[in-house]
Parts: C-alpha cells; sequence; structure tokens
C-alpha cells in the first residue's frame, strides 16, 4: 500500500543502504519500524518534517493484499511477514464487492479502508492495531450508485475491451462510476481523496477516523484541465512539503496537479 508519505525513488541509494547498516550495527533490525527509531532516523538522514513523516511506520511486518474479481466479491488477506521474508496468513475478510483494486490503513492503524473498482463501492474494516489482523467484518460501506445496478456489462458478458482506448470503449467505462484508489490527507486522516475514473473527478469524503466510517461526501475535485475530454483518474499523491496533489489520469495519458 502506498502510505509513505515521500517517494523511494526520491531517497538516495547511499542513504538507503546507510540507514540499514546503522540498524544492523545497533543490533535492532527487527524493531527497524518502531515509532522511535524510524522517525529519528529518517529525520536525520533524510532531513525530513514533521509534515513529511509517513502516517504510521508499519511496526507489526504484516502486509495486506486483495484478489480482484468482478463476478465475485474481493478478499483481502493479511499475512505477517517472518524474518526470512516467508509469509504466514493473518487473517482475511470479505472486501464487501468486486474488482477490489486498493488499500489503504488509517493514520492509528486501527482500520483499513478498501476500494472496489468495478461496483465502486469503498468500505472500511477494522484492525487490531496490537497484531494487525481483522477483528470484525465491514463496519461500513459507501456505494456512490446507491443501490443502482451497473449500466456497462463486463468484458466477458460483452462490455469493453480496457486494451482499447476509442470513444465508444471509453464511453462504456465512464457510464458507471468507477472508484479507483482511497487516499487520506497527509495532515490529520481525516479527509479521504477517491479517484473516480467512470465520472472524471476526485471525490472528497468525510472520513470519520474515531469511528472507521466514511460518513458523507463533502466536495469533488474535476480530475483535469475540463477540456471537454475524458480523464479517467486512477491514483493520486500528495507532495511531501507543499500543499499539491497530483493525479493520475488513465484515459488521457496525463498527470493534473492540483493546488489544496
Amino acid at each position: 500500500m502506498d502510505q509513505w508519505s515521500y517517494s523511494i525513488s526520491q531517497v538516495t541509494r547511499t542513504k538507503w543502504l546507510i540507514l540499514h547498516f546503522l540498524a544492523s550495527i545497533l543490533g535492532m533490525l527487527n524493531y527497524l519500524q518502531s515509532f522511535i527509531l524510524i522517525p529519528l532516523l529518517y529525520k536525520k538522514l533524510f532531513s525530513l518534517t514533521e509534515r513529511t513523516l509517513p502516517f504510521h511506520c508499519y511496526s507489526l511486518n504484516v502486509l495486506y493484499t486483495c484478489t480482484e474479481n468482478i463476478e465475485q466479491n474481493g478478499l483481502i488477506i493479511a499475512y505477517t511477514i517472518g524474518i526470512d521474508g516467508e509469509l504466514t496468513k493473518l487473517s482475511s475478510c470479505d472486501a464487501g464487492g468486486t474488482s477490489t483494486c486498493y488499500l489503504t490503513i488509517d493514520r492509528d492503524q486501527k482500520n483499513l479502508l478498501a476500494v472496489n473498482y468495478w461496483d465502486s463501492t469503498i468500505v472500511t474494516i477494522p484492525l487490531s492495531p496490537q497484531t494487525g489482523e481483522f477483528v470484525g467484518e465491514i463496519s461500513s460501506k459507501y456505494d456512490p450508485k446507491q443501490g443502482k445496478g451497473m449500466v456497462a456489462a463486463a468484458k466477458k458478458n460483452g462490455g469493453a475491451n480496457h486494451s482499447n482506448n476509442d470513444e465508444s470503449t471509453i464511453k462504456q467505462r465512464q457510464a458507471d462510476p468507477h472508484s479507483h484508489a482511497v487516499v487520506l490527507d497527509p495532515y490529520c486522516g481525516c479527509i479521504a481523496f477517491v479517484p473516480c475514473l467512470g465520472k472524471d473527478l476526485v471525490r472528497e469524503f468525510f472520513y470519520d477516523n474515531v469511528n472507521g466510517k466514511i460518513q458523507q461526501e463533502l466536495n469533488y475535485l474535476p480530475s483535469g484541465l475540463c477540456t471537454g475530454h475524458p480523464d479517467g483518474p486512477r491514483y493520486l499523491e500528495f507532495h511531501p512539503k507543499h500543499n499539491i496533489m497530483y493525479v493520475v489520469n488513465e484515459l488521457s495519458s496525463t498527470v493534473s496537479q492540483v493546488m489544496l
């Protein structure tokens, strides 16, 4: 999951090696991701500000994955990562929608937010802050279609081939809303930004990080320059220092810059 508020590609290889070398010398490799050590080392080596530190420091060595199926609900699986890299299944949970495509953990590591592309639903699932395993079923669900059926058909049922990007294909792909990611704001983690490929916009939701629920849609942003041509926003990322959001548009093959 893309929870780091800076890109690894921006960190020089030398500094990255120094970080691991220091951790090895201290004999604290297993604690590299603790809440005390990692911010101090990153701050020292990379000169990060409090604004650019990640929400959480992945102290549990838990990996979350999801299956993608257009006909059946996705499955979200949590694995523990052993010291040798071996994965051991910890728990799993129904994703509550089809074509599950994006996972995010909230600031307090108490909930996982998941996006289902095909039916566009957004769900939250409670986590154990101590172990990282799922401790319940879906606690909240947002459906921009409000329960209505899909207009477009799946590819196997005569729907569009996504490899094409002609006018007919794009029209089918944008016949329904299609949420593609959910990214929490880097300040307090209570605004969820959701790019919607089907409706050419980025939705803004209030995320109740106390109760772990998507409460309501607050606003929406255009995905591009409003040229009248489809953009199809897919992913987004925040600048680590400036109030800027970058949106990747699949259908127009562009990147939009949004001032926040």
